[in-house]
């Protein structure tokens, strides 16, 4: 159980008290997101008792150049802290949970989303890597920061921009899942998605080297294929029609190329 909650401003725009200005870095994330990843993001949600648990599918940045498409599993977990946020219209003051496993995340977040009690309380340990767990990340996290992270932040980005994370919007995103336990089974552990994307990273070199029917024959490890498979078919049953019911109810979309947070990255400076 974590000993302090924290909150969706602790990942996308973290106060250090330190002279550390993100502000490059997010507009670098903001427009990978809208060149990149946008169109093929895909999320559902999942409200469990009074938690909404939501598990956004951020493609990769190289899909555009990978033979078979990667998405990375982010997972959050926002749960009430109390009366007041449990009868808020929106979870803008919910804490939450993250568990992600995309590289970057792994080894820079996972150490202390772990030690503090902030990984989702359903995702098993053997979910994480050893190694990230293990290992304090003194270079890429040395002021133990839960923020920032790319796919991270581009998955909070397309929360934000579809649901202004109001309850009954992000309900709109509810799948034929009942359990997170039931979530979690197109969930790639951290070190099923390195693998995943190592094999991946293969493939491409054979087929830039001109090899393709070699790159081809280069499979995923039996285990990892059926989680792959399983994500394929949950994606699949997502409702086809999201996009007019969103259309039909739709927030001002966001077109000047800015982070949906800047309003509120301005009001902490």
């Amino acid at each position: 159980m974590a000993s302090k909650p924290i909150f969706i401003d602790d990942v996308i725009a973290p106060q250090t008290g330190r002279a550390l200005n993100f502000q490059a870095t997010i507009q670098s994330y903001v427009n990978t997101y809208n060149t990149k990843l946008v169109k093929d993001i895909k999320m559902h949600c999942l409200k469990y008792k009074n938690d909404y648990i939501l598990h956004v599918l951020i493609p990769s940045s190289k899909n555009a150049d990978y033979i078979d498409k990667i998405f990375y599993d982010c997972v959050l977990q926002f749960y009430p802290i109390n009366k007041q946020s449990l009868n808020d219209m929106t979870i803008r003051n919910y804490g939450i949970k993250v568990f992600c496993n995309a590289h970057s995340w792994i080894y820079t977040f996972t150490y202390i989303f772990n030690k503090s009690g902030n990984i989702p309380s359903f995702i098993g340990r053997k979910y994480l890597s050893n190694m990230a767990v293990k290992e304090e990340p003194k270079k890429t996290n040395p002021f133990g920061l839960f923020g920032i992270d790319r796919i991270v932040y581009s998955a909070m980005h397309y929360i934000m921009e579809n649901t202004a994370f109001r309850k009954n919007r992000i309900e709109l995103f509810s799948v034929m899942v009942k359990t997170p336990d039931e979530l979690i089974k197109s969930v790639m552990t951290q070190d099923e998605k390195i693998q995943q994307v190592a094999l991946e990273d293969k493939k491409l070199k054979l087929k830039r080297e001109g090899d393709k029917k070699k790159a081809s024959k280069v499979k995923l490890k039996s285990g990892i294929k059926a989680k792959q498979d399983r994500q394929d078919n949950l994606m699949s049953k997502m409702k086809s029609n999201m996009k007019s019911e969103l259309s039909n109810n739709s927030l001002k979309q966001n077109k000047s190329g800015k982070s949906p947070f800047e309003s509120t990255l301005k009001k902490r400076k």
